[in-house]
């Protein structure tokens, strides 16, 4: 089991838990005396810890050992165009799994997402508990972090692609350019974005927009993928460069 505190909750012999972390290994969990634990703290070092009891909403413990964290590469973000209903959610999940740093969700000119802006904040909140219990799963060093959802315009106003290595956007229309045709050239690239289109796919216009902040169109596959995985499928292969 993985979690996630910051350096104020930890103490010489005990964590401070939240609510939901205490609900979650108290009552969900069970966890019992002489379980192990990881802690990540502060996304900086992590402590492995024997547990021994709770106190109130406190967690006593035996460490068995501190490690710093170092950075892994490649740090991936994630563009995603918002899709309809919940699908958000799933997406978070599976690239969470995979390992990406930063989500970015963006309302394109296809996007079929419609909600009222003061839920908006809700959403966020629902995105990044997500994207934290994802990372608990699958034993992330990190918590990728969700961003507040951007219209396409504000997304491309932007000052931040400068500090990629590689943009790149996966197009359905793109029939020579891949990954590998991109990567065979370089594959020394610590920080990458990718963007990923709603269910309609990115307009030509889009693209076009895309282009003029250098992203590189590439195709990740000659079949239509559902936006649920396209996500996954895209981040996946770029990590396999990285194995």
């Amino acid at each position: 089991m993985r979690l996630f505190l910051t350096q104020e909750a930890v103490f010489l012999n005990y964590l401070k838990l939240s609510q939901t972390h205490y609900h979650h290994l108290s009552r969900v969990l069970r966890i019992k005396h002489g379980d192990v634990l990881d802690i990540i703290v502060d996304q900086d070092y992590k402590l492995v810890i024997r547990f021994l009891m709770f106190k109130d909403t406190c967690l006593y413990y035996d460490i068995i050992s501190k490690e710093t964290i170092e950075v892994r590469y490649p740090q991936v973000t994630l563009f995603q165009s918002l899709p309809k209903q919940d699908k958000f959610m799933s997406i978070i999940d599976g690239v969470t799994q995979c390992g990406v740093t930063e989500i970015y969700p963006i309302i394109t000119d296809r996007s079929l997402f419609k909600i009222k802006y003061e839920k908006l904040l809700e959403k966020v909140s629902r995105w990044q508990k997500q994207a934290e219990q994802s990372a608990m799963q699958s034993k992330q060093i990190i918590i990728p972090k969700v961003h507040s959802a951007l219209s396409f315009e504000s997304f491309l106003k932007l000052d931040i692609f400068s500090s990629y290595d590689i943009c790149i956007v996966a197009w359905e229309c793109e029939v020579v350019n891949t990954l590998k045709s991109v990567f065979s050239k370089q594959t020394k690239f610590k920080k990458i974005g990718i963007f990923i289109g709603p269910e309609g796919g990115l307009s030509s216009a889009d693209i076009d927009y895309l282009k003029s902040k250098d992203f590189k169109i590439i195709s990740i596959g000659s079949t239509i993928l559902r936006v649920e995985i396209a996500a996954v499928v895209a981040v996946t292969q770029i990590l396999f460069f990285y194995l």
